[in-house]
């Protein structure tokens, strides 16, 4: 912020209200000349910006997207195209935008060599399937085959608890019966 001082023998009187009055001023349009930096966020901006940013990015946006995941798509282009084509950085995009993923399988037994399975639950791939297609296009290994496998998740409890129970065994024996008594 611009301070303004004036020499000790001019700072009474009006020159002193003028001194006051021009640093008002100045301050004032310090604050106006911010304004539009402080738009530039593109989680933050309005949305002819985020367009425009897109524009040169050379980020379309999809039917049916949802917008922070757009603005995210927006925001992180850069640091996703230096992350392409390698698995932690296919695991660093999904992530940014928010869109959880499991596992990426390479180089599967009873598998091709280029065949890389992207496993995900069968809700995020149901809910995002045309940007997920279109991050793997994107951002995925140009030699390789991609497919999703999906996961369901599902929790379970065991409880753990003491059982007691008794054991008794009864054996029944008959007499021997040797010669034939008469009745």
């Amino acid at each position: 912020m611009l301070k303004l001082e004036l020499p000790f023998w001019m700072q009474r009187g009006e020159l002193h209200k003028l001194n006051l009055a021009a640093q008002s001023f100045w301050t004032q349009v310090e604050q106006w000349l911010s304004i539009p930096l402080s738009k530039f966020d593109l989680m933050t901006c309005d949305l002819i910006l985020v367009d425009h940013i897109a524009w040169q990015r050379k980020i379309k946006r999809l039917d049916n997207e949802i917008e922070p995941i757009y603005r995210r798509r927006v925001n992180h282009a850069f640091v996703n195209a230096q992350d392409a084509g390698m698995n932690q950085g296919m695991y660093a995009i999904f992530e940014r935008l928010g869109i959880p993923i499991f596992d990426i399988k390479e180089r599967q037994p009873d598998k091709d060599w280029d065949i890389v399975t992207i496993e995900m639950s069968d809700d995020i791939l149901s809910n995002h399937k045309i940007l997920i297609n279109l991050l793997v296009q994107t951002y995925g290994a140009t030699c390789r085959r991609y497919e999703y496998s999906v996961t369901a998740t599902l929790s379970q409890s065991v409880a753990v608890g003491e059982m007691n129970w008794n054991h008794q065994t009864l054996v029944a024996t008959f007499p021997l019966i040797t010669a034939l008594d008469p009745l």
